[in-house]
């Protein structure tokens, strides 16, 4: 016999997704960003002309997942979107700034091309700084809806302090952020650039794994001490499964990058960041925030959530073939907004 899913969670699991879709595609973008800050050497123009060419086509589309999960989250958990919009204004707000600047700085920066003598202008620095900041912001976010027994508890009625942002957990869970962001762009570069830049970004998604996997560690032993009960859970079921696929995948991403096996580590990449996300949702059980706010206390009457559930479904299945026909067009080869490394990008309109 087989037991319904409660309206309310099936509702988070859409929310989920998008936001696991919107850590790896999003990343990918926020990273790319992050490279372009961080470009040096006499490469440093073709660095960021091969990152604007990567990215120009599929500016920012890849945001439609943050914007499908803030209105799931919106319209089923009126409660708990309430709670954190309001205890977290200031963070997200922040986060949201650096989501406009960054595109903004995009489209006004003067191509890399450019940039005589490699000299970048101000809305370049704009566009790097808030490609770091920004995941910065999201995932110290993260963190702070896991206050566990010795972090500030959010109050639904007042926003958070400045003071309570920087326990070692949101700090923790923040850099695990960006350093992952930065992991997935370069992963992605490495398909998207050949010779000298291959080499370049294959040596930087290595060093960035291992960033990655010390942050890991570091945030873990954060977890452990503000919600002990929870940092054991990611090694039980149900996240156990989760968990370790991620390792496994984390492992096998960084040796098919050693070996230049370049698909390979991007496919597992994507599968190393689906278990970050996953096994940390699972174990944190149904709770918008950690331990005090149930999904189920969050949401709306089940008439509402069942109704956005059905009309997400048909919502997704329009979105996913439009974004793959986006990919399909703009990411060829022989489509002249991807051309080939050392020609000018053609701007998104």
């Amino acid at each position: 016999m087989t037991v319904p899913i409660p309206s309310h969670l099936q509702a988070g699991l859409l929310v989920l997704v998008a936001l696991g879709l919107y850590a790896l595609f999003g990343g990918a973008d926020f990273g790319g960003g992050i490279w372009d800050l961080f470009a040096s050497g006499p490469s440093a123009a073709r660095q960021r002309g091969a990152i604007a060419r990567a990215m120009g086509p599929v500016w920012e589309v890849n945001h439609v997942w943050l914007i499908f999960a803030l209105v799931v989250a919106f319209t089923a958990f009126p409660s708990g979107f309430s709670t954190i919009t309001v205890a977290l204004f200031w963070p997200l707000h922040l986060a949201l700034a650096g989501l406009i600047l960054r595109g903004a700085a995009f489209a006004l920066r003067p191509a890399p091309e450019a940039q005589v003598g490699g000299r970048r202008g101000a809305w370049s620095w704009v566009f790097g700084v808030a490609s770091l900041l920004t995941p910065l912001l999201m995932g110290m976010t993260v963190g702070l809806l896991t206050p566990g027994e010795g972090g500030t508890p959010l109050v639904a009625d007042r926003p958070l302090g400045s003071a309570g942002w920087w326990s070692p957990l949101s700090l923790g869970v923040g850099l695990l952020a960006a350093a992952t962001s930065a992991y997935v762009a370069a992963v992605f570069m490495t398909l998207e650039t050949g010779g000298e830049l291959q080499a370049l970004f294959r040596r930087r998604a290595l060093a960035s794994a291992g960033v990655v996997a010390g942050l890991t560690l570091m945030s873990l032993g954060s977890l452990a001490e503000a919600a002990p009960a929870l940092a054991d859970r990611l090694f039980a079921p149900p996240a156990l499964p989760v968990t370790a696929g991620g390792l496994v995948a984390a492992v096998l991403a960084a040796t098919s990058l050693w070996r230049r096996d370049y698909p390979a580590a991007r496919v597992l990449a994507a599968l190393q960041v689906a278990g970050m996300v996953g096994s940390f949702a699972l174990a944190r059980g149904p709770y918008v925030v950690y331990p005090t706010l149930s999904l189920q206390e969050a949401a709306a009457p089940a008439g509402v959530v069942s109704t956005v559930i059905g009309i997400s479904l048909p919502g997704l299945a329009l979105l996913v073939p439009a974004l793959g026909l986006l990919w399909a067009v703009f990411k060829s080869p022989r489509t002249p907004a991807h051309p080939a490394e050392g020609t000018t990008a053609r701007r998104p309109s």
